[in-house]
């Protein structure tokens, strides 16, 4: 691996200096250039620089066997006996401060859609109420977990397709109308 040159000395041959300096600093570049194979690695260059990103392989360990199915939080399955979604339980920040678990469920009815978990501000209550399970299109009150895709396949058989989002924490920033701006400049009322 080539190292940085050494920076121009006072009583250098400018010309030949330089040049020397510019030939390094291209050795040195060369030498520390990303690559990715697309097989594991991707590269992809964006106006605001290079985006690295791991290609998930398929099989599990590497042995040529099938991967493990997701079971982390808010993992999503179909149980076909009972025509239900099981779905895992996890975490939800809402607000940036408050951090509640979310448990999981096994009774909700497919639909196609997404399904998402919904936090919503109850402006009536003035509270914010327990994150539930729904198909909605995502939103604020709406975090996307997975999407559902309901596939007919003759006469009364189904499959239920299941592409997994995967998330660590469900993110909430729901916010309550301004005291301020309603009351028009004053927080007295």
């Amino acid at each position: 691996m080539s190292q940085l040159p050494s920076p121009l000395k006072s009583g250098d041959v400018f010309k030949s200096s330089a040049v020397k300096a510019i030939n390094a600093l291209i050795d040195y570049i060369k030498s520390h250039e990303l690559k990715g194979d697309n097989r594991t690695i991707r590269l992809n260059q964006t106006p605001s620089g290079i985006m690295i990103s791991a290609i998930r392989q398929s099989g599990g360990g590497g042995d040529g066997t099938a991967p493990e199915p997701y079971d982390g939080p808010f993992a999503v399955s179909y149980d076909a006996e009972r025509e239900l979604l099981r779905v895992n339980g996890g975490w939800c920040n809402i607000n940036g401060y408050k951090f509640t678990e979310v448990a999981g469920t096994d009774s909700i009815t497919p639909e196609a859609g997404k399904l998402c978990l919904r936090v919503r501000f109850d402006a009536a209550a003035q509270k914010i109420t327990d994150p539930e399970f729904v198909i909605a299109e995502p939103d604020l009150e709406n975090f996307p977990l997975a999407e559902i895709e309901i596939i007919e396949a003759g006469e009364n058989e189904k499959y239920v397709e299941i592409r997994q989002y995967y998330v660590t924490v469900a993110v909430f920033l729901l916010g309550r109308e301004c005291i301020y701006a309603k009351n028009k400049g004053s927080i007295d009322g």
